[in-house]
């Protein structure tokens, strides 16, 4: 059965701006890859880290899960609508459920996730890159990852943040943290190491700033349905550069980064950034790590 998330995304946001609508287009890249590829997708298993409400902006597991897709959908907010607009046998919803490095593997273990299941998407706008590495060190291998970036640290720096139970994304006043996730560098990093490489990157809208990882194994079935294959991950980068930033309400500018070529001039530059908007929000409280690319 064909995917049809464009009909999918006009009856969910027929009352926005049309404009928005094709970033959503563009966003659900992985129902293309599917949909040209099915019998290469065989588990028909999905795991939606970060899911929000099931249905919310471009979620790419959405139109899977609508075709009949099973798998496991997890929120760390309490939201019970993610329970009613998932509301299926073969699909286990988890709300107010926090996945860490320390419990991601056996989470997935205990609701029966296959090793090779079709597609992982992870957004939980916090300690992604640990989380990710958890489950792919656990020995899971899903054929497709769509993963959220940190849009505002470019390559080649490799900065993640590390678990810790007090952090928070948010400040207390709803300001969003400049400080989340991880760099696509760190993204690359992680590929490299498990056997997968970045073949598409969604950084063109303001709301949308995700990669598509592809394991390696399935690149040259899949690789010819994605623009970028091949492509480095600067190149990617500079093509597509943020149009916004969070860094810019701490009084940081990081559009500069862009041209400093002196990787050791931008690794100072990125850590200053970090450490100053850390210190504003919990007092330095929340330990951080990042390291410039080879």
């Amino acid at each position: 059965m064909k995917i049809q998330p464009s009909e999918i995304v006009e009856r969910r946001f027929d009352r926005i701006d049309r404009t928005f609508v094709g970033y959503l287009y563009e966003s659900w890249k992985v129902c293309e890859i599917i949909n040209s590829e099915q019998p290469n997708f065989s588990s028909k298993f999905v795991v939606n880290i970060g899911a929000g409400d099931g249905v919310e902006c471009n979620d790419p597991c959405y139109p899977l899960y609508k075709i009949g897709y099973g798998g496991l959908a997890i929120e760390g907010e309490k939201n019970e609508l993610l329970h009613k607009n998932l509301s299926s046998e073969n699909i286990t919803t988890l709300t107010n459920t926090f996945i860490n490095p320390f419990n991601a593997g056996a989470l997935l273990q205990q609701h029966k996730t296959p090793v090779n299941f079709d597609m992982l998407k992870i957004d939980i706008d916090g300690y992604d890159g640990p989380v990710l590495d958890a489950i792919l060190s656990a020995g899971y291998r899903p054929k497709l990852i769509q993963a959220e970036i940190n849009h505002e640290i470019p390559p080649p720096i490799e900065f993640s943040v590390m678990y810790h139970s007090i952090y928070k994304v948010h400040d207390s006043d709803g300001m969003f943290s400049p400080f989340y996730g991880m760099s696509l560098s760190f993204l690359a990093k992680i590929a490299r190491k498990f056997g997968y490489h970045i073949a598409y990157l969604d950084n063109i809208t303001p709301l949308t700033h995700d990669a598509i990882l592809i394991r390696n194994d399935l690149s040259e079935i899949v690789g010819s349905n994605l623009d970028m294959t091949n492509q480095s991950i600067e190149k990617m980068y500079y093509d597509h550069p943020p149009t916004g930033s969070h860094f810019l309400s701490y009084g940081i500018n990081p559009f500069e980064w862009r041209d400093e070529k002196d990787k050791t001039k931008l690794a100072n530059s990125v850590w200053i950034a970090c450490f100053a908007s850390s210190v504003k929000k919990f007092n330095g409280a929340y330990p951080f790590y990042f390291s410039i690319a080879e």
